[in-house]
């Protein structure tokens, strides 16, 4: 899930020396070519971001006789992947500065890596087979689960709802085997057109791969498999704005097929790592979001409900501002 990574310039207990700790932590710029500096924070108010950019420019001047170009975030306190690129900000002496605010003390920092957004773009809609209605899971999101999971190249991933296989394209990245299945032969038809064009792209054209037709409610997970991955069915990908009362029909109406899921694949004794997307729904009018509740179920089904971190809870939300249905990460062991 990193977007950027850095290193710590310097450190403050002072909200008003950050501009000084932040020019005490650049190099002395060529003398010639334009330098330009962005500014990003999640701490500060985009006015106080403003001030101490004022104060960096001119401290900047003083001491190097050179007058920088501070890039501002167009809206909000953070600079966007196409603000660092456009401006050419991880080109050196260009740099993008971010101010962090710790538990005694403020960190500022200087970015060193952004992710590959045309990377992330080609993966999402350069897919030769796409789906709008099944097939939005982001591919960086997909990344995320696999992770969680721990996949690595000696893994075998199954995903039972692998839809137009964003996972399992994914998953070949890292080289290990995958296998997914899908109640409609369309889905399986497009995983497997995915896998082809992914074994392509990536240069890994000897990794195996196994799609086939199953209900996820009955399949018969290939024996190799180590880990399940997977984002289930998510409910009427036509609501919108509904009422509380509606999307908790709706929830009840999706309960059944998890139960069924989760009770076919508890019969396995071989050891799984079991990442899973549910649906959970935020309605207008009620500020708690509706969830499937199954989760308690789980341990009696035989599975182990882990956590993300200590003390932490056990599900993950995903979802954009506004969007109805959103997904609950869980992570499982069983056996």
């Amino acid at each position: 899930g990193v977007i950027r990574a850095g290193d710590i310039l310097g450190e403050t207990a002072d909200k008003k020396a950050l501009a000084a700790v932040a020019l005490a932590g650049l190099p002395t710029p060529p003398e010639s070519g334009k330098v330009s500096i962005g500014i990003s924070t999640t701490a500060l108010s985009p006015r106080e971001l403003r001030d101490i950019g004022k104060q960096l420019k001119q401290l900047y001047i003083d001491k190097f006789s050179k007058r920088p170009r501070i890039v501002y975030p167009q809206t909000g306190t953070l600079l966007n992947a196409g603000h660092l690129e456009g401006n050419r900000l991880l080109t050196p002496p260009n740099c993008e500065l971010f101010f962090i605010k710790g538990r005694d003390n403020w960190l500022v920092g200087k970015t060193s890596w952004q992710q590959d957004i045309a990377s992330y773009t080609q993966r999402d809609r350069g897919r030769p087979a796409r789906d709008a209605r099944v097939g939005m899971l982001p591919p960086k999101l997909a990344q995320s689960m696999l992770n969680l999971a721990g996949v690595n190249d000696k893994s075998h991933v199954h995903d039972p709802f692998c839809g137009t296989g964003v996972i399992l394209t994914e998953a070949l990245l890292k080289k290990g085997n995958v296998s997914g299945s899908d109640a409609s032969p369309e889905m399986v038809h497009a995983t497997k057109t995915n896998l082809a064009w992914m074994q392509q792209l990536s240069g890994h054209p000897s990794v195996d791969f196994e799609v086939f037709e199953a209900d996820a409610q009955t399949v018969t997970l290939p024996a190799s498999t180590t880990h399940i991955v997977s984002e289930g069915y998510l409910g009427n990908p036509d609501l919108r704005e509904d009422s509380h009362a509606r999307l908790v029909e709706e929830a009840r109406t999706l309960l059944p097929l998890y139960k069924h899921f989760f009770q076919n694949i508890a019969r396995y004794s071989s050891p799984l790592v079991i990442v899973f997307a549910l649906p959970v729904w935020f309605s207008s009018t009620n500020s708690a979001p509706i969830t499937l509740p199954i989760l308690d179920d789980l341990p009696d089904m035989g599975y182990t409900v882990e956590q993300f971190a200590p003390d932490s809870a056990t599900t993950l939300i995903y979802r954009r501002p506004h969007q109805t249905v959103g997904r609950a990460i869980i992570k499982l062991r069983k056996g």
